[in-house]
């Protein structure tokens, strides 16, 4: 099937049920799938128990997007799948299904005992331990490759207000990834305050400009969207896009007074950018085409 084949839909399978304090899985499960379904060409469903699942249950669509962690905390100890289901998953992208992974997912694999290093090479790129959340809520993004197909037409730079910077992700030994947008993370930003460190976020630290130009990869621009081959199947992954509380330190002071965590948050995923993003990134794992049908009022680069 193309990217212009009227005939059918394109049939999309979310994966979630899980995901670590600062998000919100089921209301960012559904923001995914009002964005793709606001084109006539997608077909989404929700699952919410993917335990036991087979290669006979992703046999019928044509992407599968990732909203899952298996922990409650980043770091924490993951509840999985199942080893046969794992494997379902990669030899479903290896014999060229579409994947999609979003946001909480790249948590993903950081306590796994077997299947880690392939979840990695599937992924392109993961949170491990020397990886972090950057300091800031704001995420100044740069589009690395404005004229990919899943990019073009979209102005170089723009902002998501209230996001979170991943930065530091362990890589594969091979990488062969295009990347088609990075962030910046200076060293200074982290001697603003109280910041919560190095991926487990064992509790607030202070730095100084040296401490924090010892922490791995400060001073240098980081990848958060990208895509890959993986076997004969195509990988888009998008990092930002935060869907949860409206703070870090909101997220984390409600989890340790036991109580709620503020309100939703998704200005990210309304940006047209991110919209346009997720629809076309969806589709060209899928297909390997994006139709020229941006989301409504995005701005454009002369």
């Amino acid at each position: 099937m193309t990217a212009n084949d009227p005939q059918r839909r394109l049939r999309a399978l979310i994966i979630t049920g899980n995901d670590h304090f600062h998000h919100r899985w089921r209301a960012a499960s559904a923001r995914f799938r009002e964005i793709l379904e606001e084109r006539p060409y997608f077909d989404v469903r929700v699952t919410e128990a993917f335990e036991g699942a087979t290669a006979a249950t992703l046999a019928p669509f044509d992407v599968v997007l990732l909203n899952y962690f298996g922990a409650d905390a980043p770091a924490g100890e993951e509840r999985r799948w199942g080893e046969d289901t794992e494997r379902a998953l990669f030899e479903y992208v290896r014999n060229g299904g579409g994947l999609v992974v979003l946001h909480g997912s790249f948590w993903m694999g950081g306590t796994w005992d077997s299947h880690a290093d392939e979840l990695l090479e599937l992924f392109g790129g993961a949170m491990r331990s020397t990886s972090r959340r950057a300091p800031g809520e704001a995420v100044e993004i740069h589009l690395t490759e404005p004229e990919h197909p899943i990019t073009r037409g979209l102005t170089v730079d723009f902002v998501s207000p209230v996001d979170d910077k991943y930065v530091n992700m362990a890589l594969p030994p091979v990488n062969d990834v295009t990347v088609l947008a990075d962030i910046a993370d200076p060293a200074e930003a982290y001697l603003e305050g109280a910041y919560y460190a190095v991926n487990a976020m064992p509790g607030p630290k202070i730095y100084d400009i040296e401490s924090a130009r010892a922490l791995p990869g400060t001073d240098q621009r980081h990848p958060v969207s990208w895509t890959k081959a993986y076997g004969d199947g195509r990988v888009f992954a998008l990092s930002f896009g935060h869907v949860g509380a409206s703070t870090i330190g909101a997220a984390h002071q409600g989890h340790a007074e036991g109580r709620d965590i503020g309100p939703t948050m998704d200005i990210a995923t309304r940006l047209p950018h991110y919209k346009t993003m997720l629809v076309r990134g969806a589709e060209w794992a899928a297909t390997g085409e994006v139709r020229d049908d941006p989301v409504d009022e995005v701005p454009k680069h002369d």
